[in-house]
């Protein structure tokens, strides 16, 4: 029993004594602590910032996905739409996308009669071989509504011997009357 009991003046040589690593006063060594406390709690804030932002980016990134599946002519005016969302600052909206695709394509609309001006719709459409197929039958319709002129007897033949030709105008008038006849 004597050896665990320990008188008190050793103890309090104990507590002089007492190590606090490099620090030389426990005061030292609490201040260092409270600031390593706080630089752990600023890093900790910023890592769960991080993690948020990670969060949002692969949201919008999943959000964008989804949005150009749903609407594949999206992928034709992806830097109009950015700008339409930057330009009126659409991005806190949750149909933020939508909006910006609608704005996008009204101003890009064209009217099929402009459309059909645009050479680029011209090469197009000469590429499409269904397109001229359709463009040539309604051509061979449209010749074969309107009927051939007649042409006079004899088919436009060049003749063998030389034509007699009226030399009175009693004579043209009968040469006329044979060639009605034979109409």
């Amino acid at each position: 029993m004597e050896q665990t009991k320990s008188t008190p003046a050793f103890q309090g040589d104990k507590e002089e004594r007492a190590s606090y690593g490099k620090f030389n006063k426990l005061e030292d060594l609490i201040n260092a602590y409270n600031s390593l406390e706080a630089e752990f709690t600023k890093r900790s804030q910023r890592l769960k910032e991080l993690e948020n932002e990670k969060n949002q980016k692969n949201q919008w990134q999943n959000k964008v996905q989804s949005f150009m599946e749903k609407y594949p002519i999206a992928a034709e005016f992806t830097e109009q739409i950015g700008e339409e969302i930057a330009q009126k600052d659409l991005i806190k909206e949750e149909d933020c996308l939508e909006k910006a695709l609608l704005s996008v394509l009204t101003k890009n609309y064209k009217p099929p009669k402009e459309q059909a001006k645009d050479q680029k719709v011209i090469e197009e459409l000469l590429r499409d071989d269904s397109f001229k197929e359709k463009i040539i039958q309604e051509y061979r319709q449209k010749i074969s509504n309107n009927p051939l002129p007649k042409t006079l007897p004899g088919g436009g033949k060049i003749p063998v011997a030389t034509p007699c030709r009226p030399t009175t105008i009693k004579e043209a008038g009968q040469v006329a009357l044979e060639l009605l006849k034979q109409l």
